[in-house]
């Protein structure tokens, strides 16, 4: 904002100067400048235009809008966070800083005043470690909910990102017990306020939390930085299903230091806590295959360079190429990029919005979208399948030719269940 703020004043008076803009990139004579950037009080950011873009746009072409309620992560503040994590240093991301209360519900009031039925707030981390704060909102609000109701107006549903330690946080004197054990420590003040809030967003609309699970190999979780357990993951899952409110969970598969042991990890958590979906609404992780990408500005860089694991830069110039410090998993990945040859990815990624749009409809879905779910359910197990077949290979100290001879085998099954998609859709236009 305050550069193009800049920006347009500079052109207001004639020309603009690259060197005097915050956070500018320019090249000159074959070399890159950049100047000096810094954040700002997001106290002093007004609600959005937004009769402005509806003036232009209708607010019946979306099917949801993007509010930001707050910026940066506590976890960045020491200059760390999750290793995987583009940290900015100087674009004010390394704390977390929210809007006040009052900006963020004006704008929701006109987005529902406009027929919005569904907002995502674009926050990389909604609480932020402030349970208290949160509870406030909550109840702010369900009064503007009440409010817009006496007049015939719904408040849009809405979903959320967070981090798993603040849906709910294991009592650390609790050491390695069980979750059994875990969760007779959970009603502690700061606990009980995180539920609470979280109760009374689900009440007033919030339909979905992407929650950064990661992973569920302990091993995995210390080398990204998360700060918590596979336990940690597990009590945040099962707190957010007994409220009824679903899990769309960040998830990476492969990192360059990953073993066959920890991909077998990722598999059994996976099944166990049910995150690959039977129906619209339930909790599931985002892509089974999901690998790191380093990106600049992120810690892992830094660590992958110093394992000699990091590559060139990639053509989009912000990520890195790897190699992997295990052979076999280098070999799975190798599969796993093979797998996503062909059409089978696009028609991936066209279900799960599909999908995504289902979960908003309560259950009323026609016999064609119930068939579609099934089939996208079906897909993503094989994905899940093949990292377990294929680890599992690994363990046994097999070679290449098994690893293809596992893909090859899975494909076969994958290419009858898109062909069935593609049917499925000829025969519905």
């Amino acid at each position: 904002e305050l550069f193009v703020l800049q920006l347009v004043g500079q052109l207001a008076k004639g020309a603009a100067d690259p060197g005097r803009l915050p956070g500018c990139a320019w090249s000159a004579g074959g070399q890159v400048s950049v100047s000096e950037a810094s954040g700002f009080e997001l106290e002093l950011l007004p609600p959005a235009d937004w009769d402005g873009l509806f003036a232009r746009y209708a607010p019946g072409l979306y099917e949801e809008v993007w509010v930001e309620a707050s910026r940066g992560c506590p976890h960045k503040k020491g200059g760390w966070g999750c290793t995987y994590c583009a940290i900015m240093p100087d674009a004010g991301s390394r704390d977390w800083r929210p809007r006040t209360e009052d900006s963020v519900l004006t704008e929701l009031s006109v987005l529902a005043r406009y027929g919005i039925c569904h907002v995502r707030f674009a926050d990389e981390e909604w609480m932020a470690d402030q349970p208290e704060r949160a509870l406030s909102f909550s109840h702010a609000l369900d009064e503007l909910r009440r409010k817009l109701l006496g007049e015939g107006i719904p408040l849009p549903t809405f979903d959320m990102a967070m981090r798993v330690d603040d849906v709910i946080r294991r009592d650390r004197r609790g050491g390695n017990a069980d979750l059994l054990a875990v969760a007779a420590h959970i009603n502690h003040k700061n606990n009980q306020m995180r539920i609470d809030a979280l109760r009374g967003l689900h009440e007033t609309g919030l339909k979905q939390i992407y929650l950064g699970i990661e992973s569920g190999a302990a091993g995995q979780l210390r080398r990204y930085y998360k700060g918590v357990r596979p336990e940690d993951n597990e009590l945040a899952l099962n707190t957010l299903n007994d409220l009824g409110i679903q899990a769309a969970c960040g998830w990476i598969m492969f990192d360059p230091m990953v073993t066959p042991a920890e991909i077998q990890e990722n598999v059994a958590f996976v099944r166990r806590n049910n995150l690959l979906p039977a129906s619209p609404d339930d909790s599931f992780i985002t892509y089974p295959l999901s690998r790191m990408r380093p990106l600049e500005g992120s810690p892992s860089v830094q660590v992958l360079r110093d394992q000699k694991l990091l590559g060139p830069r990639t053509a989009n110039i912000v990520e890195y190429e790897v190699r992997y410090d295990n052979s076999a998993v280098g070999e799975i990945v190798n599969q796993v990029v093979e797998w996503e040859r062909g059409i089978a990815r696009p028609t991936m990624y066209a279900l799960k919005n599909r999908i995504a749009r289902m979960a908003w409809h309560d259950g009323l879905l026609s016999e064609n979208d119930k068939v579609l779910a099934d089939l996208y359910f079906a897909l993503k197990r094989l994905d899940l399948d093949l990292a377990d077949q294929l680890s599992r290979v690994a363990l046994e100290g097999l070679d290449e030719t098994e690893l293809g001879a596992v893909r090859l085998q899975l494909e076969t099954q994958r290419s009858s269940l898109i062909g069935r998609v593609h049917e499925l859709e000829i025969a519905n236009r």
